[in-house]
């Protein structure tokens, strides 16, 4: 398995900038979740979710993001999904970065139902750090 995360082009990404965790954020959970198999005899596949701690902490203060989903990628197309050598197959998976609430509405009602959201507002896999949270909920007591 290899991971990826798809960048806005106008994304900071010189060294000097990583300082910055507003800007670093994005490689340190690639490095992360890169790590995450290694450091905790587990796996992570298609559709797993990995929060920022517990409580699902953003990850930076310029984003409410605090976990990412791993799903393949749809901008750089189906033939991204998957390598195949003459020994093995190599599948790749793009982190998406998630708002608590979305990872929550994720556990209780599976990934397609979280994906079908993001087709209903036009969500794609480029991180974003404006996008529409797809779950939260307003109105009076928080019920629509």
């Amino acid at each position: 398995l290899e991971l990826c995360i798809l960048l806005p082009s106008d994304w900071k990404i010189e060294e000097n900038a990583f300082s910055d965790e507003n800007i670093y954020w994005p490689v340190r959970w690639l490095k992360t979740i890169a790590r995450f198999p290694h450091s905790f005899n587990t796996w992570v596949g298609y559709g797993h979710t990995i929060p920022n701690g517990e409580n699902a902490d953003p990850f930076a203060e310029s984003t409410n993001f605090g976990c990412v989903m791993l799903l393949p990628s749809i901008t750089l197309g189906q033939e991204f999904f998957e390598l195949k050598t003459d020994k093995k197959t190599i599948n790749f998976l793009c982190l998406i970065p998630l708002y608590k609430e979305e990872m929550k509405f994720k556990l209780n009602h599976g990934s397609d139902k979280l994906l079908d959201k993001f087709d209903q507002f036009g969500i794609g896999d480029i991180v974003d750090i404006g996008r529409k949270n797809v779950c939260e909920k307003k109105g009076l007591f928080g019920l629509w």
